[in-house]
């Protein structure tokens, strides 16, 4: 066992909780029902053109029918849509409907506030440090 991994522990789940907290709770409550995922997947849709239900799950590392389930329920709620591909009528992309865009901007100011308050402190060898450690992290056979 680490000597530290107690205190990572603690500080990781205080960091997640306040995360994930302050930045799906706004005066208007658009993004308390919104977890990890449902974000990670609007903002994909916003930040690319044409992505395939299989584009996204090559993307967001879930299991695939634990996937298609929040996209059929972002879709019967009106926060993503499917339009057409013009080039082949038997497949369909994915897009951000108008209820998903406002979350997104609503989404992408709390991101920001909060980033800055994290980051606000650190010197540029300390975020190098964080990125360093965090890539350590994702590229681990765990998070895949």
């Amino acid at each position: 066992m680490s000597v530290y991994q107690k205190d990572i522990k603690r500080i990781m789940k205080q960091l997640m909780l306040v995360y994930e907290t302050r930045i799906t709770s706004d005066k208007n409550r658009k993004l308390e029902h919104f977890g990890a995922v449902e974000l990670m997947l609007l903002e994909h849709l916003k930040e690319n053109d044409r992505v395939t239900q299989n584009d996204l799950f090559d993307v967001i590392p879930l299991r695939r029918n634990k996937l298609v389930g929040i996209i059929k329920k972002m879709i019967s709620l009106g926060y993503i849509e499917r339009v057409d591909n013009p080039n082949d009528k038997r497949s369909n992309y994915l897009v951000l409907g108008e209820k998903g865009f406002d979350i997104m901007q609503s989404y992408g100011k709390h991101e920001e506030v909060f980033l800055d308050f994290v980051l606000k402190d650190m010197t540029i060898n300390e975020e190098k440090t964080i990125v360093k450690f965090l890539s350590k992290i994702q590229q681990t056979n765990y998070m895949k």
